[in-house]
């Protein structure tokens, strides 16, 4: 609900924070599949992460099928040089897996 709320004043939906997170991110990461669809509605990008290779951590194919609908740089890399196939692999997440 506070997502929807910031969404509708016009809030700049690309801000980072100082490590590099962004909302989309933050989101992804935590699986909520909702706000992901509105931050993208909202043509909201990454920041030095991909949202991609942060959604696999709850095992959300919800999230990951929202992203993919947006046609990200599936093999792009994290910090450590990770990307979401490889991590989602590697977890036995099956159905990410599957999608990437």
């Amino acid at each position: 609900m506070a997502g929807v709320l910031l969404l509708e004043r016009n809030t700049d939906v690309n801000l980072c924070s100082n490590i590099g997170y962004s909302s989309l991110i933050l989101a992804s990461y935590y699986g909520h599949t909702d706000i992901v669809r509105l931050l993208l509605e909202r043509n909201s990008y990454p920041c030095d992460n991909t949202p991609l290779s942060t959604s696999y951590v709850n095992n959300s194919a919800s999230v990951v099928q929202q992203l993919l609908k947006h046609k990200p740089e599936i093999n792009a890399q994290t910090n450590d040089g990770g990307n979401a196939l490889y991590c989602s692999a590697l977890n036995g997440f099956f159905e990410i897996t599957q999608l990437l």
